[in-house]
C-alpha cells in the first residue's frame, strides 16, 4: 500500500497535493491506532521485528528474511531450482518437491511465498525471465515518465495509466512475500489490471 501510494503521488499528474495530504493523514492515523490499540502494535510492528530477529535456543540471535518460515521456504525454492535449471518441476508442484530440498519442518508449503522464487522453482529460468523482463519494463517506463513529467514538461502516461501500472507493479514487487502466481484468485489480481491496460493502449492507438 505504500509502494502504491508514493508511485502515484510521483508520478500522476492532477490532484497530487490532494493524495499526498491523505497518505500523510493516513499514516498519522495508524501511528494514533498504534498507540490507542497496543495489541495491534505489537502484532504488526513488535512480532515482525521479532521473526526478523528470532532468537533460537535463548542465545543465539539470526537474521532472517521476513521469518524464519520464509527463510527456510525460499532456501528450498533455490534449491529446487538449481535441481531443475531449465522448466522447473512444474506449476504448483513446490508442494510435492519441497521435501527433496528441506533444510526444516518450516521449508514445505503449497508455494515459497515469493513470485520470482516460486517462478524459478516451479516453471524454470525462462518463465522467470520473462515476469522479471516485465518488472524491469515497467520500472524503465515509470522512471522515464517521472523524468519527461518533471524536466521535460511532458506526460507519457496519463493519471489512470498510473493507477493501473502501479496495481501490477505491487503484484510483481520481488522484495515482500506474496502469493501463488499459479493460483486463480491471485491470477485475477495479476491479470485484470494487465486487460485494462491492453484496453487503453489499443484506445490510444486505435484512430476512431
Amino acid at each position: 500500500m505504500n509502494l502504491s501510494a508514493i508511485y502515484i503521488i510521483l508520478l500522476i499528474d492532477e490532484y497530487k497535493v490532494y493524495r499526498f495530504w491523505v497518505y500523510v493523514s493516513s499514516l498519522i492515523l495508524i501511528l494514533l491506532l498504534f498507540n490507542l490499540f497496543p495489541n495491534t502494535k505489537e502484532r504488526i510492528i513488535d512480532q515482525t521485528i521479532n521473526d526478523i530477529t528470532k532468537t533460537e535456543y535463548q542465545s543465539h540471535q539470526k537474521m532472517y528474511i521476513f521469518s524464519k518460515s520464509h527463510n527456510d521456504m525460499y532456501i528450498a525454492a533455490y534449491r529446487m531450482f538449481n535441481a531443475n535449471k531449465l522448466l522447473g518441476v512444474g506449476p504448483r508442484q513446490f508442494r510435492n518437491e519441497c521435501h527433496n530440498h528441506a533444510i526444516s519442518q518450516y521449508s514445505c508449503e503449497t508455494h515459497p511465498h515469493n513470485t520470482y522464487l516460486e517462478l524459478l522453482s516451479e516453471a524454470g529460468i525462462f518463465s522467470f525471465l520473462i515476469i522479471a523482463s516485465i518488472f524491469i519494463y515497467i520500472c524503465y517506463l515509470s522512471l522515464k515518465h517521472l523524468v519527461f513529467k518533471h524536466f521535460k514538461k511532458k506526460i507519457l502516461l496519463n493519471d489512470f495509466q498510473v493507477c493501473l501500472i502501479s496495481a501490477v507493479l505491487i503484484s510483481l514487487w520481488p522484495f515482500s512475500p506474496s502469493g501463488s502466481f499459479f493460483n486463480n484468485w491471485m491470477s485475477i489480481v495479476y491479470f485484470f489490471p494487465v486487460g485494462i491496460i491492453l484496453w487503453q493502449i489499443d484506445k490510444k492507438t486505435t484512430k476512431i
